[in-house]
């Protein structure tokens, strides 16, 4: 209530003031009167008084001060330019207000585009961003494929040079073994045969029955050498693996396998196994040589079960044995024959596309499994 009525008493005091300087305006008619009247507005727009007051005002200033008449007096015409000059404040600070208001909007657009470049600069930058770390991660991957694919490569090699060392170790040895076999055996007894030939060719007038024992002799001698070349033949390359077929082979090498080691040996075999390729039926056959071998150097096993399978898609074969077993990584990592064996085995059958893997425990006996795909092929593995 008090501050409605201080704002009325001011409103009464500025139309008087107000009203004295029009009149003043109106007597003198000089600018100095005008521009008391743009100080009053100016005055009354800091109080807060909008152009709708300032007009009031004024229209009731130009009634108390100009006697109405039908036409504009020379005094309207004067309040007229009174007014305008004094309201020529408001103009001002509507043009000021206005030039403001552009000078803002400008601003606001620069300012948009501003943001909006920095919006795409962070998309951007988001998007390179994101790029660097599948990128980060990419070459991250690459290089644990790189220091796996190197692990594996520097593997294979030092098994390689591991392998090529033993596998010219088991050659010369090998070498040796023939070597002593032909002069023991074949050497003595073609000896023995020649000087039984000698002695019967001194003894031909002799007494027949005596002469018949000396033949019957000698030609044991002969059966035993045969026997010995036909057995050295037989490990090195059986004709039965070229004339039958791997099953006949597989079935003629357990048979000597069997009363030479005395191990009881269980075998089946699908017949389909006949049509892989001559390279392929080759390796089965060295790397079932090489694991009964190895049961009857290493596992101490009374009984060995052979079956091959075959299926549209590969050929199976399962080596199992009732040894004594032994720990896998222990034997890959270790030197010795059984190592080589192993290696070499594995080698045969990767040569020809397939898999190779030997599962033991100690105690537990062991299991080892060759798979290889079909093909129609015969260069298959060379």
């Amino acid at each position: 209530m008090g501050w409605a009525h201080d704002m009325k008493g001011g409103l009464e005091t500025f139309r008087r003031r107000y009203l004295a300087a029009l009149r003043r305006y109106l007597k003198d008619g000089t600018s100095e009167h005008g521009l008391a009247g743009a100080e009053l507005v100016r005055e009354a727009m800091v109080r807060g008084l909008g152009e709708r007051v300032l007009l009031g005002l004024h229209r009731a200033a130009v009634r108390d001060s100009v006697p109405s008449r039908a036409a504009p007096s020379a005094a309207e015409v004067a309040a007229e330019r009174f007014l305008a000059a004094s309201l020529l404040p408001v103009e001002e600070a509507h043009g000021a207000a206005l030039a403001d208001n552009r000078k803002q909007v400008g601003q606001v657009a620069a300012l948009s585009r501003r943001v909006g470049k920095l919006e795409e600069a962070n998309r951007v930058l988001g998007v390179d961003l994101e790029a660097s770390r599948v990128a980060e991660k990419v070459l991250k991957a690459s290089e644990l494929a790189a220091g796996v694919e190197l692990e594996t490569a520097r593997r294979t090699r030092d098994e390689l040079r591991v392998l090529t060392r033993g596998l010219l170790t088991v050659q010369e040895e090998e070498r040796k073994r023939i070597s002593r076999e032909l002069h023991d055996v074949v050497s003595q007894a073609l000896t023995a045969i020649n000087l039984r030939l000698a002695t019967l060719d001194i003894q031909a007038t002799g007494d027949a029955e005596e002469m018949h024992r000396k033949i019957a002799l000698t030609q044991a001698l002969v059966e035993k050498s045969v026997a010995t070349v036909h057995r050295f033949a037989r490990d090195l390359r059986p004709s039965a693996l070229n004339d039958l077929g791997l099953i006949p082979a597989l079935a003629a090498f357990i048979k000597g396998y069997e009363a030479e080691s005395g191990v009881a040996v269980s075998f089946k075999a699908a017949a389909g196994v006949e049509e892989q390729p001559g390279a392929i039926r080759d390796a089965l056959f060295r790397v079932i040589q090489e694991a009964l071998t190895n049961v009857t150097r290493h596992a101490k096993a009374s009984r060995v079960r052979l079956v091959i399978r075959q299926t549209a898609k590969e050929t199976v074969v399962t080596i199992t044995d009732d040894g004594c077993g032994f720990t896998v990584l222990e034997v890959m990592v270790a030197a010795g024959a059984c190592r080589l064996g192993l290696l070499g085995m594995k080698e045969r059958v990767e040569m020809v596309g397939g898999v190779f893997s030997v599962k033991s425990e100690p105690g537990k006996g062991t299991v080892v499994r060759v798979t290889v795909p079909v093909s129609k092929s015969e260069e298959a593995g060379v």
